[in-house]
């Protein structure tokens, strides 16, 4: 059974997993305490339950729930909310998510429980790192996979996060997921609070735009396999924890012919503000009279079919 999480030696062989978690502690240990803040905000939180609904995610998306890979509370840490940082931040290499409540205050203009929501969300968000497929080349070295995310070298030899924006949306998307369904078996927030949260989102979250692709996509490739948006979106979600990489020619070929030119490459890219464009496009221009015998013509039909299959491949049910 693969671990959501796998550590190899730069020999390509399996880490010692007694290294990984010396590792691992001593990178805890170095973190030092948390502020009163974020201490405060996670002495709210069941862990446990939180831990239940990643493991319900996985399972319904075909994943053994085993191997995902939660970070608890001990190995949760403050960040000093810098301009240059971000809300939040796994760390692969260490298996420790940073959360900044400072800059979540800043960011949203929010304190009190409105802060703690916001929080929530973050935490999910960077659970969703955590427990999606991880792979680092190199005890202490950064993730060279993470989700559908793969950090390679350039033909100029620096190093490009491909899939990255996509990989952003999937994950704030679960993630939000995640986040109603634990607030509505704790009512840790209130209905007001809620739509508070999801109107600052729509207005200032840094994914809010990524989201709305990966619907779009979902959309999309649904319309074109005649496939239900929640099974395709199962698919993704799969796909994210097991390390979908997008690397099968027939199916970049695939995206290509029944999505838009290059569409995987674009991706990988993140150019989705070009991508988002097309796929709109693409759909309106579909030709009515292009469907003939039983609804489509042949190409088309095969193109299905074969859309079809790669989502078999990713989903724990039949299509």
């Amino acid at each position: 059974m693969k671990e959501g999480r796998e550590i190899f030696k730069v020999t390509g062989e399996p880490e010692d997993t007694s290294k990984i978690k010396e590792h691992d502690a001593w990178a805890r240990f170095r973190e030092g305490k948390k502020d009163s803040r974020l201490r405060e905000f996670l002495d709210t939180i069941d862990f446990e339950l939180l831990r239940s609904l990643f493991l319900e995610a996985a399972r319904k998306s075909g994943v053994n729930p085993e191997t995902l890979n939660f970070v608890s509370a001990d190995g949760i840490f403050g960040k000093s909310g810098s301009l240059l940082e971000p809300l939040g931040a796994y760390s692969g290499s260490r298996n420790i998510v940073a959360l900044s409540m400072r800059k979540m205050e800043d960011r949203f203009g929010v304190e009190g429980k409105d802060l703690d929501t916001v929080a929530l969300s973050t935490l999910c968000h960077e659970e969703v790192h955590a427990t999606a497929k991880t792979i680092c080349i190199g005890l202490g070295s950064e993730a060279e996979q993470a989700g559908y995310q793969r950090t390679m070298e350039s033909a100029t030899g620096r190093l490009e996060k491909r899939f990255l924006l996509f990989n952003e949306g999937v994950t704030e998307k679960l993630c939000r997921q995640i986040l109603e369904e634990y607030v509505e078996r704790t009512h840790f927030a209130d209905s007001q609070g809620m739509n508070r949260l999801r109107d600052l989102f729509r207005e200032k979250h840094p994914y809010e735009s990524l989201v709305e692709f990966v619907d779009l996509f979902i959309d999309r490739v649904s319309a074109e396999t005649e496939v239900s948006r929640d099974l395709v979106w199962q698919a993704i979600i799969r796909g994210a924890y097991e390390g979908e990489r997008f690397d099968d020619p027939e199916l970049q070929q695939l995206f290509s012919e029944l999505l838009t030119p290059d569409f995987i490459e674009l991706l990988s890219q993140n150019k989705i503000s070009d991508l988002r464009g097309k796929l709109t496009k693409s759909r309106e221009k579909t030709p009515t009279n292009s469907f003939k015998t039983n609804g489509m013509n042949a190409p088309r039909r095969e193109n299905e079919g074969r859309l079809r299959k790669w989502l078999k491949t990713l989903l724990p049910t039949s299509l």
